[in-house]
């Protein structure tokens, strides 16, 4: 009886090991582990709101694959950036995203009519996006035993055996693909997770110069029902440093000449790839996962949708190309100001792009669109305060090549005026950034946004530069020594010789003139004695004085009333600043009557030569 229980146990024990024999050999199995990879981290603009990072791609291996006939186990896949998210919500309600993971880099069935990239391993399946709107079960799929998106495997994208999966905004910083089912590949097939169109707010991190650089990263965690082990689960997806880079070169203007002039306004970009068109090519669908497209948009199909079916409609597209805003401020009246429609974008090996000019509000956005280059030029509106606007966008552009975008703003005088002798005087300044900007007040610009907020979109970084100077046209001249001592007197006389065969405009103005001196006896100037204004001196006319006796306008029939006073006993110097440009004077030193002595002497033009009749200095008696 003994011996009998031996044998029933010793029986039992084996029964067990052999029950319990292929539990043991799946226990064996390799681990079910995902390595996160973002191989190229792109640069992305310190300016920008919402810049495309990286994409980030799990290649995984090992663990249990799921049967044939049964559901495959569903995870949630979430992506936490260390600064925020901001992809487009297209459904308010679930907060369901742009944000793709893409299985199996699913390559689609109509690839492009030009400019294909070459097709990755799982080339022609169909792109079939899940349309869940996140929960357990709702994208839900039977394996087929085959761990793969070739067909007839898991992820092929037939009808149930989705390979695109929605992403929903989870948190300020975060992303969630809900319900994902994630087969474990065992060691026979390798599976691979591409998180891809996700937009981080670059500007909330910190960059100093423009030759800073501050890391993005991504956190990645898989929570479900089977246990995942992610290595590299923090990779770094782009590197934020400043994309723009401006400058400007301003003019000034003297209101009695005609012009036109020109000012520069020119954007560089500080990397290159900064400049971006709306997508790759004219009309071009962007469907091939990990294809580097270097335009604004992420991955979109023509058809509306990322696949056949999918329910986001234009998901990944973004609004317009990467815009550039000049804001003007403060420009004088009685000016008209114009720009190109197009204007070339320019690199080290010539001509590489075109962005063109595009009507906007005054912070660059409008409803979104492919932009159409206007004919000829386009006049730049100014309201009564000088300020206005001008955007343009960037249409072509070349990715490899440091590109600048030089926009030369014409002036000339406003209406059917001749000169600038209408126009104000004052100083316009600019800034210039990209666009399109928050408008004062706006809230909501830096987080993930239902479609209402414009992709791209960035902060306001600029700084004002003065662009335009328009000064009065004057003529300054030096009398180094005037007398009326000891019994000498002074005359003087100033021409406005603006009336001449040259073709010169006629100009007309008073004359200022200030004193530099003592009165007999040592006694200081007044301040209403050493500065002195004239009437206006009509063009051909001449100012005629002494010290003595004062003076007026003469020598011209249509001379002015008024006098200028006389300043008795006066001797010094005197600086007389014609509010004209063409002046000339002539000074004359006599005792009374000019009995024994008399000099005579030019006045000594202070101007610096050029922006003269002939463009050569007219610097007498020097």
């Amino acid at each position: 009886m003994a011996d009998f229980r031996k044998c029933l146990l010793a029986f039992a024990a084996g029964a067990l090991v052999l029950a319990t024999a292929p539990a043991v050999s799946a226990q064996q199995q390799a681990a079910f582990a995902c390595t996160a990879s973002a191989a190229n981290p792109p640069l992305v603009r310190a300016e920008g709101v919402t810049e495309q990072v990286g994409d980030v791609v799990l290649t995984c291996t090992g663990g249990n694959p799921t049967p044939a006939g049964t559901p495959i186990p569903e995870s949630n896949i979430s992506v936490t950036l260390n600064t925020s998210i901001t992809d487009r919500i297209y459904n308010t309600t679930t907060n369901l995203s742009e944000a793709m993971l893409v299985v199996d880099d699913a390559y689609p069935n109509d690839p492009y009519p030009t400019n294909p990239p070459a097709p990755g391993p799982n080339a022609a399946i169909n792109q079939l996006v899940c349309p869940a709107t996140g929960g357990v079960t709702q994208c839900q799929i039977v394996s087929t035993g085959k761990v793969t998106g070739l067909p007839g495997g898991d992820y092929d994208g037939t009808t149930g055996h989705y390979n695109l999966f929605e992403g929903a905004v989870t948190g300020a910083n975060q992303i969630t693909f809900l319900g994902v089912p994630i087969d474990a590949p065992g060691t026979n097939y390798t599976l691979t997770l591409r998180i891809t169109n996700i937009r981080a707010n670059a500007s909330q991190l910190t960059v100093g110069s423009q030759f800073s650089l501050s890391p993005i990263q991504m956190f990645v965690a898989i929570n479900g029902s089977q246990t995942v082990t992610i290595n590299n689960p923090q990779p770094i997806v782009g590197y934020v440093t400043p994309g723009l880079v401006t400058s400007t070169k301003g003019v000034t203007i003297e209101q009695c000449l005609a012009g036109p002039y020109t000012f520069w306004a020119t954007f560089t970009e500080n990397f290159a790839s900064s400049f971006k068109s709306r997508v790759f090519g004219a009309g071009t669908a962007q469907n091939v996962p990990g294809y580097s497209y270097n335009s604004e948009s992420g991955l979109w199909s023509t058809d509306g949708t990322i696949g056949t079916k999918g329910p986001l409609g234009p998901a990944g597209l973004a609004d317009h190309g990467t815009r550039l805003l000049v804001r003007f401020s403060g420009f004088p009246s009685g000016i008209s100001l114009s720009v190109p429609g197009t204007v070339n974008l320019v690199s080290n090996t010539g001509v590489t792009g075109a962005a063109y000019y595009v009507q906007t509000d005054a912070y660059g956005n409008s409803a979104p669109g492919n932009p159409t280059a206007p004919a000829g030029s386009v006049t730049v509106t100014l309201d009564s305060t000088g300020s206005g606007w001008i955007t343009y966008e960037v249409v072509g552009n070349d990715y490899t090549q440091v590109e600048s975008a030089s926009i030369p703003v014409s002036v000339t005088p406003a209406g059917s005026a001749t000169n600038f002798e209408g126009a104000g005087l004052g100083t316009g300044s600019v800034k210039l950034s990209f666009a399109p900007i928050p408008a004062p007040g706006t809230t909501g610009w830096t987080v993930a946004e239902p479609a209402t907020y414009p992709l791209p979109r960035f902060v306001d970084t600029s700084t004002s530069h003065n662009v335009l100077t328009i000064v009065p046209c004057t003529c300054n001249l030096l009398f180094p020594f005037v007398t009326n001592q000891a019994g000498f007197d002074t005359g003087i006389a100033i021409a406005n010789t603006s009336v001449d065969p040259f073709g010169t405009i006629p100009q007309s103005g008073p004359i200022i003139l200030n004193y530099y001196g003592q009165l007999a006896g040592g006694t200081a100037l007044t301040a209403s004695q050493a500065t002195v204004t004239s009437p206006s001196v009509p063009a051909g006319c001449i100012l005629t004085m002494t010290l003595s006796g004062g003076g007026s306008v003469t020598n011209c029939a249509n001379a002015p009333t008024g006098t200028v006073a006389p300043l008795a006993g006066f001797q010094g110097y005197i600086i007389a600043q014609s509010q004209f440009q063409w002046c000339h004077g002539f000074a004359f030193i006599t005792d009374m009557g000019a009995h024994s002595l008399a000099e005579g002497y030019l006045g000594l033009v202070l101007d610096p030569p050029g922006n003269y009749r002939t463009n050569v200095g007219e610097n007498l008696g020097q």
